[in-house]
């Protein structure tokens, strides 16, 4: 049974963006998903953000504070735009996806582009091309089911 678990397991690098700063972490074992198991090679190129506090707890929100300055500061520069990217010492984390679990924990997936041996350059466009055809999906709910990219 162990041995199974650790199958479905892989090293996860993750970076927690708090209202003061950017903090690398891991790699932290974590359960793989459908496109970690696709690029099992390439797992380095794909990072999770969580959005925490300094502590790396929820972040809280108090009922007479305003964060609409740490959000513009700090944190819309990341998710701000389908262009915003992550450096990280010289290579460029762009936005990738997130699943329903994902959005309760407040993190989300990054990934940089790499040369794949079969597919050549995959970056997010490639990536989520090639998880499917989706184009005859019109609802948006729907759609963002199915393209959800990491679903377990």
């Amino acid at each position: 049974m162990r041995q199974y678990r650790q199958s479905r397991m892989t090293w996860v690098h993750r970076v927690n963006i708090t209202p003061c700063g950017i903090y690398l972490k891991g790699p932290i074992f974590e359960q793989r998903n459908r496109v970690l198991r696709k690029y099992i090679h390439h797992n380095s190129c794909f990072i999770r953000v969580s959005v925490v506090e300094e502590d790396g707890q929820e972040l809280a929100h108090e009922k007479h504070t305003s964060f609409d300055k740490v959000i513009e500061r700090h944190i819309r520069p990341y998710f701000g735009s389908l262009v915003s990217k992550l450096r990280i010492g010289q290579q460029y984390f762009h936005f990738l996806g997130y699943s329903q679990s994902s959005l309760r924990n407040h993190s989300c997936w990054f990934m940089c582009t790499f040369r794949h041996a079969k597919e050549g350059f995959v970056g997010v466009d490639t990536l989520i091309r090639n998880l499917g055809d989706f184009s005859g999906i019109r609802l948006p709910g729907r759609y963002a089911a199915r393209v959800c990219i990491f679903v377990i």
